[in-house]
């Protein structure tokens, strides 16, 4: 059913009645990036707050996203998701993640629409299900002129025996206890380098893969703090804690973690709290509450050492109220800065634009925009100026999570931060293997976790014309290899592009690229892709050519 005006409702979405469930606090309410004037996450939440969320992206916002986690797990039978205002160029297309599952047939639940990307979802058939995290993301726009999608409204709903009780406003929301947001500013004694990825900052950023850091090229962590200023005084009863590097399991064996600090706040006497060495939040009580507390500092004591570095981290950190609630402070998060070659790509998704190559030649009445996904083999990467990536690489379709699944989309996956190194880019984080359609996004342990891996590489950015005949040779013939091109090259071959924007052209009309053998496919494709100019990107972990998402043919698209 289409919407007539479902924002209007959501204007008036003022609870009925208290919820029959307690309240679940909401521990993270995290953005991949924010624009300038977004409200804060926790808003979404709120049917009173105003304002509404759009990403920092310089583009449609592939890849950019929202993700909420729960203290405890939330039963609801409906999700809302409200646009903010009528914008026809707006890109709808959302995909979510529950407890870090999703589905290509997530439409079948969808029971009300509109035009402007506002959208009612039932969750599982009418019964209630247990909510512990929300992963929104945006997926990659079907035209060039998208516009990233603002976001008001992410409201869970009871289920309902009919769903137009929810449009009319007469079935309450939900409603999570969300934190306090307190203002404040935030310093430490050492911080690892770069700034942007292990400022104390990221104590409250609600990322847990991002963390604050100290510099273990100068000691073992101890005796090392950090120091909140509150705008305000606060009354401070205790604190939960994500102790260590929280990236992954193996991030948080290879670095040090803290077992007991020191607290003090303004001028009273200081005390020690003890933290337990593992993943996960663990809620701590001071001996007493701390009233009217304006600076508070954390002091390290005792460490865990890593096993491959003398680097101490904490990746998350909320302070609780005496009246158990908990308290988010709001600091300035620290920007970086990309060298001249990578400044164009910062805020934008780019997609690498040559598929499989195959041998033969195709009909003319074939089908090429399934031939395009059926033989798409791109890899999309989105460089962040809050110092995060996010890469996927290594498309395959039709690989079985399990016999109910047995067409999941997976993908080589690579995400955390960058530090520019000269005219290059240091990239390092985690990579693993996923279906997109069941973990993508690794927020929380679990025992079905794919394994993680610690990596780091240096990423060189060139524009395509700028490159030698010489370099062009072995850029061809590495992505041949390894795009599994045919292993007989003495015959009539087959490049597809995945480049839809020609100046206006026919987007198809340069998408099959033929040549009567490798030599004369090549210099087929050399003046199409000098009139295209894409950038090469080359690393130990990522080297083809890419052009922005929406101007290529994403496998995203022609599959999901």
């Amino acid at each position: 059913m289409k919407l007539a005006s479902i924002l209007a409702l959501g204007v008036a979405l003022l609870p009925i009645e208290a919820s029959a469930q307690p309240a679940s606090r909401l521990l993270a309410a995290a953005v991949t990036s924010s624009a300038p004037g977004s409200a804060p996450a926790t808003c979404l939440l709120d049917p009173k707050c105003e304002g509404s969320w759009v990403s920092g992206a310089a583009d449609a916002g592939a890849d950019e996203g929202i993700y909420l986690q729960f203290e405890r797990p939330v039963r609801a039978g409906y999700l809302m998701i409200l646009s903010a205002g009528k914008n026809p160029k707006a890109n709808s297309e959302l995909r979510v993640y529950i407890n870090g599952n999703t589905s290509a047939a997530q439409a079948r639940g969808q029971v009300a629409s509109d035009s402007d990307g506002n959208q009612l979802l039932q969750l599982s058939g009418g019964s209630e299900i247990e909510i512990k995290s929300l992963f929104l993301k945006v997926e990659a726009p079907f035209e060039a002129d998208r516009k990233a999608l603002p976001i008001r409204k992410i409201l869970l709903y009871p289920a309902a025996p009919d769903y137009q009780a929810i449009l009319k406003g007469e079935v309450a929301p939900i409603r999570p206890e969300l934190p306090a947001l307190i203002s404040a500013d935030v310093s430490a004694t050492s911080i690892l380098e770069p700034l942007s990825a292990y400022h104390p900052a990221h104590l409250f950023d609600s990322a847990y893969d991002i963390a604050w850091s100290t510099d273990g090229k100068k000691n073992d962590g101890k005796e090392e703090s950090f120091t909140l200023n509150f705008r305000n005084p606060q009354t401070i009863a205790g604190m939960m804690v994500w102790n260590g590097y929280q990236r992954s399991a193996e991030h948080f064996k290879a670095n040090g973690r803290v077992l007991e600090a020191e607290i003090q706040a303004d001028g009273m006497v200081p005390f020690r709290i003890q933290l337990a060495d593992r993943m996960g939040a663990q809620e701590i009580a001071f001996p007493k509450n701390l009233p009217a507390v304006s600076k508070l500092r954390l002091t390290i004591k005792t460490i865990a050492p890593g096993k491959s570095y003398k680097d101490v981290l904490i990746s998350e950190l909320r302070l609780i109220s005496d009246q158990g609630r908990l308290m988010l402070p709001q600091v300035e998060l620290p920007r970086a800065q990309a060298p001249a070659t990578f400044q164009a790509m910062v805020n934008r998704s780019y997609a690498s634009i040559l598929h499989q190559p195959i041998a033969g030649k195709l009909p003319e009445d074939y089908d090429l925009e399934f031939s395009l996904g059926a033989r798409c083999d791109n890899a999309r990467i989105r460089l962040r100026d809050n110092g995060t990536f996010v890469v996927y690489k290594d498309f395959n379709y039709g690989k079985s999570d399990s016999a109910a699944k047995p067409t999941s989309i997976n993908a080589g996956i690579l995400e955390g931060n960058w530090e520019p190194k000269g005219d290059k880019l240091r990239i390092f984080g985690k990579k693993y293997v996923s279906a997109l359609q069941k973990s993508e996004y690794l927020q929380e342990t679990s025992s079905g976790e794919p394994r993680v891996q610690i990596f780091q590489s240096e990423v060189e950015a060139k524009p395509y014309r700028s490159l030698t005949p010489e370099e062009k040779q072995k850029l061809f013939a590495f992505l041949w290899a390894k795009k599994q091109g045919p292993a007989n090259r003495n015959q009539n071959l087959l490049w597809v592009l995945g480049a839809t924007k020609w100046n206006g052209t026919d987007a198809y009309k340069k998408a099959q690229v033929e040549g009567a053998g490798f030599e004369a496919l090549v210099k087929n494709l050399d003046p199409i892709l000098e009139e295209l100019n894409p950038v090469y990107l080359g690393s130990s972990v990522l080297t083809d050519l890419f052009l922005p998402t929406d101007e290529s043919q994403a496998c995203w698209s022609s599959r999901s």
